[in-house]
């Protein structure tokens, strides 16, 4: 295809009067691609204002009108800027990275910023301003909020989600969708299969119950949503058991386990059985794993709330026998969501554990998106040049891991991130005794104040 754009991009070649069926084919498409895609910002020298798609809204738009020279460049405006006030404040939120050397076109209506067609096809049918909502999916909002503050495991707290919105393909619900098959209960032969009935009404879902000693194994209804309030409840009333708290999440993981095995590997599991690998999966969860001999475990976590000036960082490290090593929190200015919050959060603690000479590090955080995020090797359309500056200090740390961990695990990193929002001082360092003394004193400690040295950190920008 080089003969018909050896001298431009694709999204800039015009009508070739004799090109092939083919290359026209490809051309119907690019009207799309040049309306949906955007110009990632990293030194802004090859990016035009007026004319290149850039500021990060959906759709993705232009500048404005022309108010100035037509070969200005996005990097003259990382010096200097004379727009109006809203693009102002939509540059000032772009986050420049040291590393990412060129501009670089993505689509951000997917998360890894690459097309796909279904995406396409989205964009080509949704005309979307910034003020339109998507419609939600079906099942309680008010269960569904409940079930995302949960600190579970995440492929549960999925889980959950899914019997909320009607996702969990029980027999009836594949009938609904046009899958022709007998929608009796496979087990029980008497009643339909749907969500309800193959997690609480079952004769054998309800003999797991019994054998794991539920509070509520006689007490459910035919009603889901009424069921799934109840075990909430009950981890609510729960929550200074934190053996017992989500115990309830895990035994309903594991009823659907257990009817997925019978269904496909033909294996009729004893509920007693079923429950006891609920339990011992649950008590395995609430433990925690300590880094290996030589190797230092850092968590770190953020607190992010929609429309607050300031987020909180919170972070404690600790040797491979579980001892203080050092603790600290800080604030940060100009997160747009916790993701972001995150991934600022985890890059802070990489430059702050590099400055300290330490090396074999395992790192931890309760978000399972930046961690697979980082653990790839695609890109994040919403963390944009975070991703470029991580990786450039993964590199200077080769011997580092992260991983995901639940948010019992992450609990004190937590706390000191809600923490320093308190303070007056913009960062704080935990002392070893107050590390010492728990996680009761960990929530309401007065921390040593620790200034910090901004300029080596430029991407905090705390004005």
């Amino acid at each position: 295809m080089g003969r018909y754009y050896y001298s431009s991009s694709f999204l800039q070649t015009s009508n070739i009067t004799n090109a092939s069926y083919g290359w026209k084919s490809i051309q119907a498409g690019k009207k799309l691609l040049c309306k949906g895609s955007r110009v990632l910002i990293a030194d802004g020298k090859d990016t035009s204002v007026w004319f290149d798609n850039w500021v990060p809204t959906l759709p993705p738009r232009k500048i404005g009108n022309i108010t100035g020279s037509e070969n200005l460049k996005v990097s003259d405006l990382i010096i200097q800027s004379s727009r109006s006030q809203e693009d102002m404040e939509m540059i000032k939120g772009i986050t420049l990275s040291k590393y990412a050397i060129k501009d670089k076109l993505i689509w951000p209506y997917t998360k890894d910023m690459k097309y796909t067609v279904k995406s396409g096809y989205w964009a080509a049918f949704h005309d979307l301003r910034e003020e339109e909502a998507i419609e939600r999916s079906q099942g309680s909002i008010t269960l569904k909020n409940e079930v995302w503050k949960l600190q579970i495991l995440p492929k549960i707290k999925q889980f959950l989600w899914n019997v909320i919105s009607g996702a969990v393909p029980s027999y009836v619900a594949l009938c609904t969708r046009g899958v022709r098959l007998d929608p009796t209960c496979q087990r029980c032969c008497y009643d339909e299969e749907d969500i309800n009935h193959v997690l609480f009404l079952c004769p054998h879902a309800s003999a797991i119950w019994r054998c794991a000693n539920s509070p509520l194994a006689n007490q459910f209804t035919n009603n889901l949503e009424v069921n799934i309030t109840m075990l909430l409840q009950l981890a609510s009333d729960m929550k200074d058991d934190k053996f017992y708290q989500y115990q309830s999440f895990w035994i309903l993981w594991y009823v659907w386990k257990s009817r997925n095995e019978f269904l496909f590997n033909h294996r009729n599991v004893h509920p007693s059985e079923d429950a006891r690998r609920a339990k011992e999966a649950n008590g395995e969860w609430v433990q925690c794993e300590p880094p290996p001999e030589g190797w230092l475990k850092c968590n770190f976590d953020c607190s992010y709330k929609n429309g607050e000036l300031f987020s909180g960082m919170g972070w404690i490290i600790r040797d491979h026998q579980g001892k203080y090593v050092l603790a600290g929190g800080a604030k940060i200015k100009g997160i747009r969501s916790s993701l972001e919050g995150e991934a600022s959060c985890f890059l802070y603690v990489l430059q702050q554990i590099w400055i300290k000479g330490w090396r074999n590090v395992w790192f931890e955080g309760d978000n399972k998106e930046l961690v697979q995020i980082v653990n790839g090797s695609e890109d994040n359309m919403e963390l944009g040049n975070l991703t470029f500056d991580i990786r450039h200090w993964i590199g200077l740390l080769p011997l580092c891991s992260l991983e995901q961990v639940n948010r019992e695990k992450n609990q004190a990193a937590d706390c000191i991130a809600k923490r320093v929002l308190e303070e007056s001082e913009i960062s704080i360092e935990v002392s070893e005794s107050e590390a010492r003394a728990g996680l009761e004193l960990l929530q309401g400690f007065h921390g040593i104040y620790l200034r910090i040295n901004f300029s080596l950190f430029p991407f905090l920008f705390l004005e």
